[in-house]
């Protein structure tokens, strides 16, 4: 998605799974990202190396190539269960301030990820 208008001099390349999308915008534009989903895995943000973008981005450079950065559940939180059909999260001990938890894991609903209570540092939780 994209906040448009004016003239479209900058381009950023989200490189999916499935294939590249492209986006156009001016330097005077703020870029929004989607947020990615995955099974089994915790999204992290889009990165072309170094930073991590998410949701409401500025991107000053063109011709950036982000992809989506994904963690596995069981190395982000301290404890991963099933009880009662249902996946429940230990603490999240991941160093990303973006987390995006998938609907399943090992093909299990997640139910129960409330465990950043003491995480004053997240920025993200979806």
């Amino acid at each position: 998605m994209l906040i448009s208008c004016g003239k479209q001099d900058n381009v950023v390349f989200l490189n999916y799974e499935t294939g590249v999308e492209e986006y156009e915008f001016s330097s005077e534009e703020v870029l929004i990202l989607p947020n990615v989903s995955k099974d089994n895995f915790v999204f992290i943000g889009w990165t072309g190396g170094e930073n991590y973008y998410a949701g409401l981005t500025e991107v000053d450079v063109s011709g950036l190539t982000l992809t989506p950065d994904f963690v596995a559940i069981e190395e982000a939180f301290t404890s991963v269960y099933i009880k009662n059909n249902g996946v429940y999260l230990g603490n999240y001990i991941g160093d990303s301030t973006i987390v995006g938890i998938p609907y399943y894991w090992n093909d299990y609903l997640i139910v129960n990820a409330d465990s950043f209570r003491n995480r004053t540092d997240i920025e993200k939780i979806f």
